[in-house]
């Protein structure tokens, strides 16, 4: 079978921990960080490459519900696959050995971070920098309007990148936001389905021309 997975470049380097020991990989297209904050940008980009690749068995995304800009996608001669996750977030936080009682283990008051998040041009430190560069005195009424409604920041440790350098990247917001800071267990289990092609009910595994709907994404009716 031939597969096509299109994935986002925030999961570059789960990807790549999933991707080791594969003895045979599938053609991987990797896509701009940050297409999430534009659904629907997000939207056209991926119909215009499921539509330009019709010519593998199947395609694969590593984009979940994303703001809702996978909903409506249809690729019409090949088999389509996400994850039943509401973005990239949501997966790193999933683990087999725990298994999944609910849609999202997302905690309100909760940011989070990863390797690949730090390297966001619209990442939380950078945004910090810029409004208190911009804004001097006033830049912490503004970043508490933004960020006033969290309290801790979880970093997210999948193994896959540096997490000193993650950890310190969040000390730095830390002086900014006043938020406590944790250090989690994430895991790249899903994106390694995704490379083996072994789909569990963790993901949503479309026939060529069924549309994708925001109810296929709802775990346990929810």
């Amino acid at each position: 079978m031939k597969r096509l997975i299109v994935s986002c470049g925030m999961l570059a380097e789960e990807l790549k921990k999933a991707c080791a020991g594969q003895s045979v990989l599938p053609e991987i297209i990797e896509q701009p960080r940050g297409m999430h904050e534009h659904p629907k940008e997000l939207k056209e980009r991926l119909s215009v490459l499921i539509s330009e690749h019709q010519n593998v068995d199947e395609i694969v995304l590593t984009y979940g519900l994303c703001g809702y800009g996978t909903v409506g996608l249809i690729s019409e001669n090949t088999r389509l696959v996400l994850p039943r996750f509401d973005d990239c977030i949501s997966q790193l936080l999933y683990r087999e050995t725990e298994g999944r009682t609910c849609r999202s283990k997302i905690q309100a008051g909760h940011l989070y971070l990863t390797g690949g998040w730090i390297k966001d041009k619209k990442s939380v430190l950078g945004q910090c920098k810029e409004i208190t560069e911009t804004y001097g005195e006033n830049a912490p009424e503004i970043l508490d309007a933004i960020y006033g409604g969290y309290h801790t920041m979880d970093v997210i440790d999948t193994g896959a990148h540096n997490i000193e350098e993650t950890e310190k990247n969040a000390e730095e917001i830390c002086r900014y936001l006043p938020l406590k800071k944790e250090k989690i267990t994430g895991s790249c289990d899903i994106l390694k389905r995704i490379i083996s092609g072994d789909y569990d009910d963790n993901f949503i595994v479309l026939n060529p021309g069924d549309a994708v709907t925001e109810q296929m994404f709802r775990f346990n009716g929810r």
